[in-house]
């Protein structure tokens, strides 16, 4: 089969919520369109493109929005309706052909609206984009030739020594949580006991670009970290356990 395009199904789980509230309605009428919460995610098997197809697997997300007559509803956003829960994705790549998994979520969360009636005053809407739980790789469940044929034996491989066959079971380490404030950025990660940590930072995420944030000692035990203000307009941060 080396050199044959194949066919794997793998296990996605997203661990979040989108909350609205305040901005049903006042006095003055309804509060709407101002305000909302959204998530996306794009998932990419690179270096299968071509004749084997495309190489972007998964892609789309959700918002939640106010409705004409009050409440919130829940729709896709950008691309097909994904949100929080278990997801079957199907990627395609080529039997003994190196390929790399690009999983990409972002949460945002836009409270704009603000507005003033005599009955009830300042009106203000809070918008959550709670993603803390994170996107987990949960392993990889079928793997077919191109004529459909399952293959029942199976093995990959990865530099980083990582199990994507196998994934990560729930609870098992991960980042927890990630929020900005001006006293710096807080990570938080579930913790082994037996294990030292580096958070390592990067503005591109190219090969050879990630480097540990500086003004830290490294590695550090224990389960979060405070980071200095970062200076730069974009950064990304990965967890490496030691």
């Amino acid at each position: 089969m080396h050199g044959q395009p194949g066919e794997m199904t793998a296990t996605l789980v997203i661990d979040g919520s989108l909350g609205l509230a305040g901005g049903d309605s006042y006095a003055g009428g309804p509060l709407k369109n101002d305000a909302g919460s959204y998530f996306t995610i794009e998932a990419r098997m690179n270096g299968v493109v071509g004749k084997y197809g495309s190489n972007l697997n998964f892609q789309g997300g959700s918002q939640l929005r106010y409705v004409t007559g009050g409440g919130t509803q829940v729709s896709a956003y950008t691309g097909n309706l994904i949100g929080p829960g278990t997801w079957q994705i199907k990627f395609s790549f080529v039997f003994g052909q190196p390929a790399s998994l690009r999983i990409n979520g972002k949460a945002i969360s836009d409270a704009r609206a603000v507005v003033y009636s005599a009955a009830d005053g300042l009106k203000h809407v809070e918008s959550t984009s709670d993603f803390r739980g994170g996107i987990r790789w949960a392993g990889i469940s079928e793997v077919r030739q191109s004529n459909g044929s399952v293959v029942p034996t199976y093995t990959v491989t990865a530099g980083s020594n990582f199990n994507y066959a196998a994934g990560i079971s729930a609870g098992v380490f991960g980042i927890t949580g990630f929020s900005v404030s001006p006293a710096g950025i807080l990570i938080t990660w579930t913790d082994s006991a037996i294990r030292s940590y580096t958070v390592e930072k990067s503005t591109s995420m190219t090969a050879g670009s990630w480097s540990p944030v500086p003004g830290i000692v490294w590695p550090v035990t224990g389960n979060s970290i405070l980071l200095p203000a970062q200076t730069e307009p974009r950064a990304f941060f990965r967890l490496r356990a030691e």
